[in-house]
């Protein structure tokens, strides 16, 4: 490889520091290598408008409302051959979401505490880049779950989501009630804090706290946990990919209800009788691993806080 584009996280890096030096080291090796925010908009003039991550654009420039959050696609180079993601988790996912249609390989760099998907630690970072250089690094594709929200009979909401689509309770305590359906046959009703529909790669997250099973990340299925369910079974159920979630509101209450896709995606207000309708996605990510760690070794390590 040797074209490549970094996305920082600000808020970890507000120097910079890290972002520099991975460009300044992989410049020093011949590669070509763009950071993002460097690409301002050459008709900015003062009166431009600020995106979420304080990158300032005119307003004739603007992509369309929730095409992205942090990253325009429109400002990666068309040779990148990797996106480097500089942050956490959380970062490294909402990349994704982001640029879902280039099909670039992601690979992250952890700068917070606790990281599955972000595989590489600034500490070693030299080292990390000369191997995918070289490329001596492994593509896993990584499958995304697609979500549609109906309201009667129309279509408010489509989304994607790499780790989970979340349906839970708005501010108040008061639980939600809803109905499950797989593959048009119903499967339960529930009285619960809400529930997650996640991917292999997010069974380590939200689905993990709320008492989920963790799945290899590669594998493709449909995992569905409920959260804080008021019955005296509390049990996730793991689903083909070729399934067809729906989830149907039956009693919202007073404090509402919000529909989430990977936490700090788009959210939705839901009323009665909405549905929403998760399967398997025809988008995939890639994620490049360097780590000759298998993931149980990585798992072990995470949990033991090695």
């Amino acid at each position: 490889m040797k074209y490549f584009y970094v996305i920082p996280n600000w808020a970890k890096d507000p120097s910079g520091e890290a972002a520099n030096e991975i460009r300044a080291y992989l410049e020093s090796k011949g590669c070509v290598c763009g950071v993002r925010g460097d690409r301002a908009c050459d008709s900015v003039s003062g009166e431009g408008l600020l995106d979420p991550m304080g990158q300032e654009h005119c307003k004739a420039c603007q992509p369309p409302a929730n095409s992205y959050k942090y990253t325009n696609p429109a400002e990666v180079p068309k040779d990148t051959q990797c996106v480097i993601v500089l942050g956490g988790d959380g970062t490294l996912i909402q990349a994704t979401r982001d640029l879902v249609d280039l099909e670039l390989p992601f690979v992250g760099v952890n700068l917070g505490t606790l990281g599955y998907l972000a595989e590489l630690e600034i500490q070693n970072i030299k080292e990390s880049l000369d191997a995918l250089i070289e490329d001596k690094f492994v593509v896993q594709e990584r499958m995304m779950l697609s979500g549609s929200l109906i309201r009667a009979g129309e279509v408010l909401e489509e989304n994607i989501a790499l780790n989970e689509v979340v349906v839970g309770r708005g501010c108040a305590l008061n639980v939600i009630r809803f109905r499950v359906s797989v593959n048009g046959r119903f499967l339960n009703s529930y009285a619960a804090d809400g529930v997650i529909l996640g991917t292999p790669t997010g069974s380590t997250g939200y689905n993990l706290s709320a008492g989920g099973p963790i799945l290899e990340p590669e594998a493709s299925m449909i995992l569905l946990t409920p959260i804080s369910p008021h019955s005296m079974i509390n049990r996730s159920i793991v689903l083909a990919d070729t399934a067809e979630v729906e989830i149907e509101m039956t009693k919202v209450g007073a404090g509402g209800a919000i529909l989430a896709f990977d936490g700090n995606g788009s959210m939705t207000g839901l009323e009665n009788g909405d549905r929403l309708r998760i399967r398997k996605s025809d988008k995939k990510t890639k994620i490049l691993t360097l780590s000759k760690e298998s993931f149980l070794e990585i798992l072990r390590n995470k949990m033991s806080g090695e």
